[in-house]
């Protein structure tokens, strides 16, 4: 559905850097990366707000294609504000054919918003969730999320994923959504992209990269030679390691045990192992 192919920008300096996405229709979709990676870059080429031809929806470059523009929508990190939340509606409306006012309408109920009032006086939180709600009105195909639950408390964070599932669902809406919230995505995104540099360093589903790594608490009485595992991260202090294997699960275990340990334990992989080892530092990152 989405393909990006071998991208590069340059401004300034190399942003992208040969990078290249493909997201499947009826995705949710977490890009993750550290601050100037290149997420809100790669956003911006999504809503065809900066040009090139490898960057195309259905088969078709974005850019320039209004048929294309009405199928996607945009909630930035960067939110403008009109004079009253009534005026932005106007304006959706106008910018999407099947924007449902019933939609709108109940999203405004459930998160207690007023679209007469100034949105100036809206609290960040309050503003981010008017545009979610303008967002879901368009009955876009393809919804794009800059960092999107910053200033929403937790209640109604939770009630904003379960109407993006529901999205999801009744008419396989396609999320694409940056965030640093790794942790409270976790059980939310179904595929994820992990930058680093301007380049895609891990991609994939999250179960399957999550099956492809061990987690493991490991302490040895004495040094053992473990150089027939491929460890990509290793923490710690002392004789207790915490490590990142890639490679058969099973077969991890069995060259551990060879060396009879004080201590085996496995953990878990969650997406937050998965960020630190493939963009962490010397001591607990991938290299």
């Amino acid at each position: 559905m989405i393909h990006i192919e071998h991208l590069n920008t340059y401004r300034d300096q190399k942003i992208l850097d040969d990078f290249s996405m493909h997201v499947k229709k009826g995705s949710i979709y977490g890009l993750f990366g550290e601050n100037g990676s290149g997420k809100t870059t790669v956003l911006k080429y999504l809503a065809g707000l900066y040009q090139d031809p490898q960057v195309t929806y259905l088969g078709s470059p974005i850019y320039e294609n209004m048929t294309i523009k009405k199928k996607i929508c945009f909630i930035p990190d960067e939110l403008p504000q009109k004079d009253t939340l009534r005026s932005l509606r106007s304006l959706y409306q106008d910018l999407y054919p099947h924007f449902s006012r019933n939609l709108y309408t109940s999203l405004l109920d459930m998160m207690g918003l007023d679209e007469r009032k100034k949105m100036r006086t809206y609290s960040k939180g309050m503003v981010r969730q008017a545009y979610f709600a303008l967002a879901l009105a368009t009955q876009c195909d393809l919804l794009l999320l800059d960092e999107p639950m910053d200033g929403i408390d937790p209640f109604m964070r939770k009630k904003i994923y379960e109407t993006l599932f529901d999205e999801v669902a009744k008419r396989s809406l396609t999320i694409i959504m940056s965030s640093h919230h790794l942790a409270e995505l976790d059980g939310f995104v179904d595929a994820i992209g992990i930058m680093k540099q301007g380049q895609m360093v891990l991609a994939g589903s999250l179960d399957g990269l999550k099956a492809s790594l061990t987690k493991v608490q490991v302490a040895y009485e004495q040094p053992v030679d473990l150089s027939p595992l491929k460890i990509l991260s290793t923490q710690g202090l002392g004789s207790v390691k915490q490590m990142m294997v890639e490679g058969d699960h099973e077969q991890i275990l069995e060259i551990l045990k060879t060396h009879h340990p004080l201590l085996l334990e496995t953990l878990p992989v969650t997406l937050e192992d998965l960020f630190v080892t493939y963009v962490g530092g010397e001591d607990n990152g991938y290299r």
